[in-house]
């Protein structure tokens, strides 16, 4: 009988091979509509300050940017790196800097028309500059194209993060000047409808173990919009990137496992994985969203290690085995998240220091002049 039951096992487990393990899901309180207050949704109280300076006397509108609606298919700079994908392809690296260095420039222009709006006393020659700009993107579909890679994703959530959030400083800081354009702001809402929609699709569904500071620059990128569109699905959705990161991503000594992987730029990516982060947390407690004091002390926890970090780059050599590459780290654009951060939490003496070292902290994706929209600065 014991060669018949052997050969029987053997005959099932080559009809039922064993099924590999599934990757952790999302858990499904991530898939559904919080609890939230009703009514519109707002920005941050910074955002309404209406514009107020100077106006100059001469004003030159740039030359309209062509809207970039080609393939989306575009090289990663760490091609051919190992897993840590820390290691820069220079041929790769020149072929996407062409192809993303198209919409940085139209991401930094619009931003900095939108800054200059606010900052000279709403002079309408910037205001129509900036309209032109954005709406001759809108009525091309821009960055719609349906051919698509992960680097085209990240670029496009990049543009709408940049240009939602400067469309938000302009409109709402001069409600009614932009009533005065409805042809226009009818076509760029629109166009930020299927921008949003297409970033929540693209960063839908994934598991949890791939969820890194993409997800989070996608939340922020879509909750920008949300804000612009009063769209409670877009920004629950969003407000959930923050909560999937503090719940399931930070472990209890601060880190973000999927941003050590980067080995080398470790903590750079530590840094830019709060910058979003802190802006969909900020935006939500605009509308009276509120992390659980548990996922508060996770994020908590996520910002005091970037911060020891910043001052300390041994504590995550030491963690990676790697020397942290540090060079764009120190700058007013890559801290500028601790503005924002400051209107919510109580800033520590570091965190004061290092806002300190900077007269105005600018980040193009993070909505423009940080220093005029999130003053005052906390204690």
């Amino acid at each position: 009988m014991q060669p018949i039951c052997c050969f029987l096992l053997l005959f099932f487990f080559l009809l039922c091979p064993e099924k590999p393990a599934a990757a952790p899901q999302m858990p499904a309180r991530y898939m559904l509509e919080a609890d939230q207050p009703a009514g519109p949704l707002h920005a941050p109280a910074g955002y309404y300050r209406p514009p107020a300076g100077t106006q100059p006397s001469t004003f030159a509108c740039p030359a309209l940017l062509p809207p970039y609606t080609g393939s989306l298919v575009f090289p990663s700079k760490y091609r051919g790196s190992d897993r840590a994908r820390d290691r820069i392809n220079p041929e790769a690296s020149a072929e996407y800097e062409r192809l993303a260095g198209i919409l940085r420039n139209f991401e930094k222009t619009v931003s900095s028309l939108a800054d200059r709006y606010v900052e000279a006393d709403g002079d309408p020659r910037v205001l129509e500059c900036f309209l032109e700009q954005v709406s001759s993107w809108a009525a091309a579909d821009a960055l719609l194209n349906t051919e698509c890679n992960e680097i085209g994703m990240a670029s496009r959530k990049w543009l709408l993060a940049a240009t939602a959030s400067a469309w938000l400083q302009v409109s709402l800081a001069a409600p009614e000047e932009m009533t005065g354009h409805p042809r226009q702001v009818r076509a760029v809402e629109a166009w930020f409808t299927r921008l949003a929609e297409t970033v929540r699709q693209d960063y839908s569904g994934r598991d949890l173990k791939h969820i890194n500071n993409h997800d989070y620059w996608a939340g922020w990128a879509v909750m920008a919009a949300s804000v612009v569109l009063d769209r409670r699905d877009l920004f629950v959705w969003a407000w959930n990137r923050l909560r999937i990161a503090v719940n399931e991503q930070v472990t209890d000594q601060g880190y973000l496992p999927n941003e050590l992987r980067r080995r080398t730029r470790a903590l750079l990516y530590h840094n830019y994985a709060l910058q979003p982060l802190t802006m969909i947390l900020v935006f939500g407690e605009a509308n009276g969203m509120h992390l659980q004091a548990g996922e508060t002390a996770g994020y908590r926890r996520l910002v005091d290690r970037v911060v020891e970090g910043i001052g300390n780059p041994a504590i995550f050599a030491e963690v990676t085995s790697s020397p942290q590459e540090v060079d764009s780290l120190r700058t007013p654009y890559s801290l500028a998240w601790l503005l924002p951060y400051g209107t919510v939490f109580h800033a520590d003496p570091a965190v004061h220091r290092l806002v300190g070292e900077y007269g105005k902290m600018v980040s193009t994706r993070l909505g423009g002049n940080l220093t005029r929209l999130y003053a005052p600065f906390q204690r």
